[in-house]
């Protein structure tokens, strides 16, 4: 009778250990994946900032400016009719 009790005893001492070091486990990763999160938010605002920078409507008109060349508010395209191109093959 005593032999049971310490067997279980010593069954259900095992498995609590076992389940606290999973525990422990489990939020050592889960500290790892929340910092891996934070340092892709901060690379997704710099990635945005470059891009927003980039796109800048300003900026385009400024280096239209600085490569001389002219804005022209009504272009005029070359139109090509599909079917002469395709014929001359």
């Amino acid at each position: 009778m005593i032999g049971v009790f310490f067997l279980l005893l010593f069954t259900g001492a095992l498995g609590a250990v076992l389940l606290y070091n999973n525990v422990v486990d489990l939020r050592h990763r889960l500290a790892d994946k929340e910092q891996a999160l934070a340092t892709l938010e901060v690379e997704n605002a710099e990635f945005k900032n470059r891009t927003y920078a980039l796109l800048d409507a300003r900026k385009a008109k400024d280096m239209l400016e600085k490569s001389a060349l002219i804005f022209d508010r009504n272009p005029e395209f070359i139109m090509v009719e599909s079917g002469a191109i395709a014929t001359n093959l």
